[in-house]
C-alpha cells in the first residue's frame, strides 16, 4: 500500500518559494500527500526576492600590444580568460571579458563596472604587463591600480564585497627562492597610496611581491591557473576569501618553479592586502535563504526514501527517537550517495530538517493494528538487479 502510494506521488521539483520547513516536512511526509495536495502546495507565489541581479566579473586581459610600444605578446593570457569564465559562470557569475584594450578603456571599464550594483560581490581581473603600481594597456599607456580600486568606494558598490586579482609584473626582479624574516616595512609613497586606495570590503590578490617579475606561460599564468584549480577541484568555492588567498599564496610559492635557460629555477611569491570588514564568501554562490538545489530520482527509487526504509527495515530504526533516526538518515545520504550518469554524475545531496518537538518522540515504535498490512514494497526496488540506467534530477 506504502508502495502505491510512492508509485503515486511524483515530485519533480520542490520550489524554492516555499518556506524551508515546509519543503522538508513535504519530503519526510510524502507517503501522507496525494499529488493534487503536492501541486497546491508547489502553486503558491513566491515571495519577493530580487532574482534578476547577479555577481558579477570583469576580466581584462592583454595579450598584443601595440609593435610601437616595445612590449612582447603575453602568449598564455586566452587560456587563463577562457578557463576564468567558464568557471565563473558555473559559480553564478555575469562575467564579461574585455580583450586587449587600450589603457583610458582599462579604466573606463571599471568606472563603468562599479557604477551598477551587484547581489553580493564582484570580482575584477586585470592581466598584462606592469610595474609597481600600474598596468598598460594595449598602447602602451599606463593605468594606475589605485585610480581602479578608488573607483568603487561609491554608493553602488556599498556594502558590497569586491575581490581584485593582478596578473602583472611588479618590477623586474626575479625570485630566487630565499626564504626571509623581516620586520621591515614598505618604503615607497606609491605602495603606500595603493593599499590606502583600497575600498573598504575589498581584498586585492597580486600574483607577486612588489618589485618582483611574475611569469606567463603559453599554458596560463602560474597565478591564475592555481586559482582556478583551487575553485575546481578542492574546495575553494566554499572558502572565505583570506583562506582562499592564503592557500593561493602557498601553492604558488612551494609548488611553482620557473623552465628553461634564462629563467629556469626561480620562484614565485604572491601576496594579497585586504581592507575586508567581515568574512567574505565570494565564490560560495547563492546565499542560503536564496538557494534552490535539485534532489535526485532514480527508477529503482529516490535516495532519500529508499534509505529511510532500510533504516526502518534493517538498522533499528523503528526504535529511534525521532531526531537521531533524521540525523543518521541525513549521515547515510550525505556520505553514501553519489550520482551517476554523463550529466549528473559526481553530485551529491545533503537533507536536512526542522523540528519544534517539545518532547522524545518515537514515531515508529511498534506497529498498530490497522497498518499490519502494509509493506515497504518500495525497498524492493533496490533489490532488483542493477541496470545501466542513469540517474536524473527530480
Amino acid at each position: 500500500m506504502l508502495g502505491m502510494q510512492m508509485r503515486d506521488v511524483v515530485i519533480e521539483h520542490i520550489y524554492c518559494e516555499q518556506p524551508r520547513a515546509l519543503r522538508r516536512f513535504l519530503c519526510l511526509a510524502l507517503n501522507r500527500f496525494n499529488r493534487s495536495q503536492i501541486n497546491m502546495y508547489s502553486s503558491r507565489k513566491s515571495c519577493p526576492v530580487n532574482k534578476t541581479m547577479r555577481n558579477r566579473a570583469l576580466i581584462v586581459c592583454v595579450e598584443n600590444f601595440y609593435p610601437e610600444t616595445g612590449l612582447c605578446r603575453r602568449s598564455g593570457v586566452k587560456r587563463d580568460s577562457q578557463r576564468l569564465h567558464r568557471i565563473l559562470s558555473k559559480l553564478g557569475f555575469t562575467v564579461d571579458i574585455r580583450m586587449d584594450i587600450e589603457a583610458a578603456e582599462i579604466h573606463q571599464a571599471f568606472k563603468e563596472a562599479s557604477e551598477q550594483s551587484v547581489k553580493e560581490c564582484f570580482v575584477g581581473i586585470i592581466s598584462s604587463h606592469g610595474e609597481e603600481g600600474v598596468v598598460f594597456g594595449s598602447d602602451g599607456s599606463a593605468v594606475r591600480l589605485a585610480q581602479i580600486y578608488s573607483c568603487f568606494s561609491g554608493k553602488a558598490m556599498e556594502d558590497k564585497s569586491k575581490v581584485f586579482f593582478v596578473q602583472a609584473c611588479r618590477g623586474a626582479g626575479l625570485d630566487e627562492g630565499v626564504e626571509v624574516e623581516t620586520d621591515s616595512s614598505l618604503e615607497q609613497d606609491d605602495n603606500v597610496s595603493e593599499l590606502l586606495s583600497i575600498p573598504i570590503d575589498t581584498a586585492v590578490m597580486y600574483a607577486t611581491s612588489p618589485g618582483y617579475a611574475a611569469f606567463m606561460h603559453p599554458l596560463g599564468s602560474v597565478l591564475i591557473q592555481t586559482l582556478c584549480e583551487l575553485l575546481e577541484k578542492e574546495g575553494g568555492p566554499g572558502l572565505e576569501i583570506t583562506t582562499l588567498l592564503t592557500r593561493l599564496n602557498h601553492r604558488v610559492a612551494y609548488t611553482f618553479l620557473s623552465r628553461g635557460k634564462r629563467f629556469g629555477g626561480k620562484k614565485q611569491m604572491p601576496c594579497f592586502a585586504t581592507r575586508c570588514t567581515r568574512e567574505v564568501f565570494p565564490f560560495m554562490g547563492r546565499r542560503a535563504e536564496d538557494s534552490s538545489y535539485a534532489a535526485f530520482m532514480h527508477p529503482l527509487g529516490s535516495v532519500l526514501i529508499q534509505t529511510l526504509c532500510e533504516l526502518l527495515e534493517k538498522e533499528g530504526g523503528p526504535g529511534l527517537e525521532i531526531t537521531t533516526l533524521l540525523t543518521r538518515l541525513n549521515h547515510r545520504v550525505a556520505y553514501t550517495f553519489l550520482s551517476r550518469g554523463k550529466r549528473f554524475g559526481g553530485k551529491k545531496q545533503m537533507p536536512c530538517f526542522a523540528t519544534r518537538c517539545t518532547r522524545e518522540v518515537f514515531p515508529f515504535v511498534g506497529r498498530r493494528a490497522e497498518d499490519s498490512s502494509f509493506s515497504f514494497t518500495a525497498t524492493k526496488l533496490i533489490q532488483e538487479p542493477t541496470r545501466s540506467r542513469k540517474a536524473s534530477i527530480s
